[in-house]
């Protein structure tokens, strides 16, 4: 030991200057892109932390590689070993955070297409009753010309009740859609 540090004075200790220069705020860590985060969730910290594993590692298997001591040799292996163990824990982690949103993102593309559907169909059978409805009062009025004022009144009262009525329809509809859609995301 005395002959690898021959250039080291006896009672030499590290310069207190030297250790104070050293900026601890611009030591990088794997954790950094979370720090600023809007939303912390689970899935991005697995994700980091997966990350991280990986390179730590990599980093584990080229010293074993460069190594030439079999004892460190074996310990560099079983902390390799134990960061692959790690790895596998955080994957499965991840694997198990992402399956409910993965559910959540199909639940939503059904309960998408199928509003949509309904909407559609309210909006053909609302138009279908008013087109019913208007072709009664035309008929009404081609069979007796002497009171105009019924089919004025009848084009108004559609002009001013088809935005309620179409509302009523769209939402009836949808309703059930909607109420068996959240009974079963509980």
């Amino acid at each position: 030991m005395r002959r690898h540090l021959r250039h080291v004075e006896p009672k030499s200790q590290i310069d207190a200057a030297e250790t104070e220069d050293r900026d601890q705020e611009n030591v990088t860590t794997p954790f950094d892109a979370l720090v600023n985060a809007q939303v912390l969730d689970d899935r991005l910290v697995v994700e980091v932390m997966a990350r991280s594993l990986v390179e730590r590692l990599q980093r584990l298997e080229r010293a074993q590689r460069a190594t030439r001591n079999p004892a460190q040799a074996e310990r560099l292996m079983t902390a390799s070993l134990k960061e692959m163990q790690a790895l596998e824990r955080a994957l499965r982690r991840r694997e198990e955070l992402a399956k409910p949103r993965q559910e959540l993102v199909g639940k939503s593309k059904e309960f998408v297409g199928r509003v949509f559907q309904a909407t559609k169909d309210a909006c053909a059978a609302f138009i279908e009753d008013y087109l019913h409805m208007m072709d009664e009062a035309v008929n009404a009025h081609l069979a007796d010309y002497s009171h105009p004022e019924r089919l004025v009144r009848r084009m108004s009262e559609f002009q001013r009740d088809w935005p309620k009525a179409m509302r009523q329809r769209v939402s009836d509809a949808v309703r059930p859609i909607w109420q068996e859609t959240m009974a079963t995301l509980r």
